[in-house]
């Protein structure tokens, strides 16, 4: 038994080592594909792709795109900043802040006819088109909200909790790419084989991300009207906040009050007496979650007698009765940092006659 138990620990110690695992999982989440001959692990820092993915992953680096090749990036999220930041909430949705380039590298402008008064002439309004990437890493959620229509761009000289907004409309955000492993989702089928272009509602800008999936949106930020370039918003542009609301499904073992009925409780983890305190083995979800147990050990699905495990453990019916696999919904922000005035010059370059251009670097 014990030659048996070594063999199979060998076996799975050598599948988690594997190249083509971990090549896998780096096109998976980086849009690397390690299948390809000029791929090579020591062009990012790594003896195999193991150790890639985890040097990749330490940076945060952002899965490669047409979108973001060779653009830089002008913020990025917290978690993606601070080296002990292990937070789950900062580093579960990662984003990274492009910028829109004009020619000219002066803010758009928009005119704004006044509906109250035909007589007023039109205003313009100076906006700035960032485009924001996001990637959902995290490991227990299965999906991630965000709410850009409430988002905003926290300037100095602001107060804290004001900034600037995003603009709606005709200029509502828009989700210029899609993609999991390098792939195009930019045409998505629904349940049903009907074509969508994406699952964005433009309606309310509620974003809607799966794990690992790399979306690009393009957003429009209303500008003072004393900025001129794109570099007068930079200076002044702290962070970049947008609402957020991870789905988790989490599994709790839960004293008798506690317990819910149903399926979805989504506030069940909102209040602070109530929090998750043990993880449960699947087998136990797979026999208990949504009183399924009985029709799966019927169907020989489950466990193998009725009140025990896979190993043959008696487990009591109060104990069976406290198992729940729920659906939590955690509630927060994405900041993303810009960069110091002094970083992002080196990307411009200042030309005669009070005009500017991008560095070819």
């Amino acid at each position: 038994r014990d030659s048996k138990h070594h063999n199979k620990l060998d076996l799975l110690m050598r599948l988690c080592n594997s190249d083509d695992l971990w090549g896998y999982l780096v096109k998976r989440r980086f849009a690397i594909d390690a299948t390809k001959p000029y791929q090579r692990p020591t062009s990012y820092g790594g003896s195999n792709w193991k150790n890639a993915y985890r040097l990749l992953a330490r940076c945060h680096k952002m899965p490669r795109s047409r979108l973001s090749q060779r653009k830089v990036v002008f913020a990025k999220s917290v978690g993606s900043n601070r080296k002990n930041d292990c937070s789950d909430r900062s580093s579960s949705v990662l984003c990274w802040v492009l910028v829109g380039h004009t020619d000219d590298c002066r803010l758009r402008r928009q005119a704004t006819i006044q509906e109250s008064d035909d007589s007023i002439p039109p205003r313009e309004d100076k906006f700035i088109e960032l485009h924001v990437c996001f990637q959902l890493i995290s490991p227990s959620a299965t999906r991630v909200n965000l709410d850009l229509s409430a988002s905003y761009v926290q300037l100095r000289g602001e107060p804290s909790g004001k900034g600037s907004t995003i603009l709606l409309g005709s200029k509502r955000p828009k989700v210029i790419h899609r993609s999991f492993g390098g792939k195009s989702q930019r045409r998505i089928a629904d349940a049903h084989g009907v074509i969508q272009e994406d699952e964005y509602d433009g309606c309310n800008s509620i974003l809607s991300i799966k794990a690992l999936e790399f979306v690009v949106v393009a957003i429009n930020v209303v500008c003072p009207q004393d900025m001129v370039y794109e570099t007068d918003f930079l200076s002044r542009a702290i962070a970049l906040h947008i609402p957020t609301c991870l789905e988790k499904e989490i599994a709790l073992r839960s004293s008798t009050n506690d317990v819910c009925s149903g399926g979805s409780v989504s506030d069940f983890c909102s209040s602070s007496n109530k929090r998750p305190r043990e993880m449960l083995p699947i087998e136990l979800y797979n026999h208990f979650v949504n009183g399924m147990g009985e029709e799966e050990a019927q169907n020989g699905k489950g466990l193998r007698r009725e009140g025990h495990d896979s190993n043959g453990n008696f487990i009591s019916p109060a104990a069976a009765k406290m198992l729940r696999w729920i659906k939590v919904l955690h509630p927060g922000f994405i900041t993303a940092l810009f960069l110091n005035e002094k970083d992002f010059w080196s990307h411009y370059i200042e030309l005669p006659g009070h005009c500017l251009a991008l560095s070819s670097t």
